[in-house]
């Protein structure tokens, strides 16, 4: 019985040990916003309530956007949230992010009541949850239903993320959607195979952009593929669609996809061949892409009338390729219409900035707004 006790308030020790050491890393936003979500739970349990109170009610009223995120949400409330639902008219938003929400505990029943046909949800973040392919497949039908949602996070869910073909069922939602206008998904193009070597390549990306873009009247304007590796496989279909996807698409984030020197010639070549893009925010950073990437990045711009922004960070970018796109820089001031480009951000590359590097040939004051972005090494 001792040794049970001493185990007992061990356990509950490490327990608040661990606590306390996730309270001390959370940033004060993030306190705010787990604050936030723990609020509204306790707003929905009392309106459960068979006499809830004035105030839980009035407070209810006026809620738009329902916060439920960084808080491991529970069978008891997860069925608390789908019965008073129906009764909260005012909500269009809700963040489900970070809840652990999965298959198992109700995904597919919970989805299904967010983006049927009566739902006035217009943002949903379901991003780092454990969402498998039973909610994957309610997305995906419910999606050419849908008439309200503009903001769908999808965002790191490996429960379908490494399937085969989820990005073909994607496209096709997509296809028959008209009003999402931004969307946040993890698309794994190549995925480790038990008993074989190497990867296995899905072609999950590629097969969203067939389906989804190749129609060319997408209505998506901000497109997240961030933190799953893309080949050039895939970055090669951008250019044998002719890039219909840029004549609506304003953003653009490929960060954490690894596509490689390859990968970004194929993306700035399809770019390129557009002559009415809307792009205006290119996100490559955490991409590998190296020197032969960054002049692919300034032959881009050359052509390029509509980017202001360009994120390039922690790509092993060089001087060799700082040069390279310097020089293109260097043609953009010649041009009789002016570039829109406002920001290069080459922060975290190995380049060494010095006198040297600042020669007036390359053109000094393109020199200088790349240098306020870098880390020296």
């Amino acid at each position: 019985m001792a040794d049970e006790k001493v185990e007992k308030y061990e356990l509950a020790e490490l327990n608040l040990n661990l606590k306390q050491q996730q309270e001390s890393l959370e940033t004060p936003s993030s306190k705010l916003i787990r604050k936030k979500g723990e609020e509204h739970m306790f707003l929905l349990s009392n309106l459960k309530a068979q006499h809830p109170l004035a105030e839980h009610v009035q407070q209810a009223k006026v809620i738009t956007h329902l916060e439920l995120s960084k808080q491991p949400i529970q069978a008891a409330q997860l069925d608390t949230l789908q019965r008073r639902l129906p009764y909260l008219k005012s909500i269009i938003s809700i963040n489900l992010s970070f809840t652990k929400l999965s298959d198992q505990l109700g995904g597919p029943a919970l989805l299904t009541q967010l983006l049927g046909k009566k739902s006035r949800i217009k943002t949903l973040h379901l991003n780092d949850n454990n969402l498998g392919l039973y909610s994957f497949k309610a997305i995906c039908d419910l999606l050419p239903l849908n008439t309200t949602l503009t903001v769908l996070n999808l965002h790191n869910n490996n429960g379908f993320s490494q399937h085969p073909k989820i990005g073909q069922q994607l496209g096709q939602a997509l296809k028959s959607n008209k009003t999402l206008k931004h969307l946040s998904v993890t698309l794994y193009d190549a995925i480790m195979v038990n008993n074989k070597r190497g990867v296995t390549y899905t072609g999950n990306p590629s097969l969203m952009f067939n389906t989804g873009f190749g129609h060319g009247n997408s209505p998506i304007e901000s497109l997240q593929l961030s933190g799953a590796t893309i080949t050039p496989r895939s970055m090669e279909v951008f250019r044998k669609l002719k890039a219909p996807i840029f004549k609506s698409l304003t953003s653009l984030n490929l960060s954490h996809c690894y596509i490689g020197p390859v990968g970004t010639f194929y993306l700035a070549d399809a770019i390129s061949k557009v002559k009415f893009t809307t792009l205006i925010n290119l996100n490559l950073s955490n991409n590998r892409i190296g020197c032969d990437g960054a002049i692919s990045v300034g032959s881009l711009l050359k052509h390029n009338y509509t980017i202001t922004s360009i994120n390039v960070q922690s790509n092993q970018i060089q001087n060799k390729g700082v040069i390279g796109l310097c020089k293109s820089l260097e043609q953009i001031s010649k041009r009789k219409i002016s570039s829109p480009i406002r920001s290069i951000d080459l922060s975290f590359n190995p380049i060494e900035v010095s006198n040297k590097t600042a020669n007036p040939k390359m053109g000094c004051s393109y020199i200088q707004i790349i240098t306020n972005y870098c880390i020296v090494y």
